[in-house]
């Protein structure tokens, strides 16, 4: 049986906390450093000015990627994006906006790992409960509906769950699970200073082996966020 890791980043466009520095190429650095099999970004940017920072994250380290733009304006996109180092199957970009300033998305794509499928849905939810609340129960709506109950799945994203409201919601209507619901939920934002915890890891039918919360410094200033780690074993 196989391990393979998991890495959830929101990248905030490639800029460090208060947008004082554009740190793209340090954070290529850090994934290639990170090895995981699966990245899912959030805030990354499919397009300004020419330049495509997944195209350019994913060069020489992983073959396999997907795009999904949530809020387009003049100057370009961005939205949730997947990178894998094992062949991916788009199933769906799918927009949960809930009002016109906050463009959300549902990106869900499929990975086979030595011919053993896993959905994977990458999110960024919005910044008020009540839209969060009605985009979680869309999204287990569309779990429930779309995918088979017993494939193996991974949800993660940036929730912006600080209250740990939308989790309870995951805990009592899915059988997914939290990674970090033995230990905790790990803060994540602001990077130079973590007080809340706003990225998630959910998952059903795999093995967990262990979850973690990146810890080195120079993560403080790579982005507003830290990023999360899993472990499994793929049944």
């Amino acid at each position: 049986m196989s391990r393979y890791k998991f890495l959830t980043f929101n990248i905030h466009k490639g800029y460090g906390p208060f947008n004082l520095f554009y740190n793209i190429k340090d954070i290529k650095a850090y994934l290639k450093k990170e090895n995981a099999d699966v990245v899912f970004l959030q805030e990354a940017v499919g397009e300004k000015k020419g330049f495509d920072q997944i195209d350019f994250l994913s060069k020489n380290l992983y073959p396999y990627f997907l795009y999904g733009g949530n809020n387009f304006h003049k100057k370009g996109h961005h939205g949730n994006a997947i990178l894998s180092k094992a062949p991916l199957e788009l199933k769906g970009n799918h927009n949960i906006s809930q009002n016109k300033l906050e463009k959300r998305g549902l990106l869900h794509a499929v990975a086979t790992f030595d011919e053993k499928e896993v959905h994977l849905l990458n999110t960024h939810l919005n910044l008020l409960e009540y839209h969060r609340k009605k985009q979680i129960s869309w999204i287990l709506s569309y779990i429930s509906r779309d995918i088979p109950d017993q494939s193996s799945t991974i949800l993660a994203g940036d929730f912006n769950d600080w209250r740990g409201k939308v989790s309870k919601v995951i805990y009592q209507e899915t059988d997914l699970l939290d990674v970090f619901k033995k230990i905790g939920c790990p803060k994540t934002f602001p990077s130079f200073l973590p007080g809340l915890s706003l990225d998630k890891i959910f998952y059903k039918n795999m093995s967990l082996i262990n979850g973690a919360k990146k810890s080195e410094q120079r993560l403080y200033t790579l982005s507003d966020h830290i990023p999360l780690e899993a472990n499994f074993f793929i049944r």
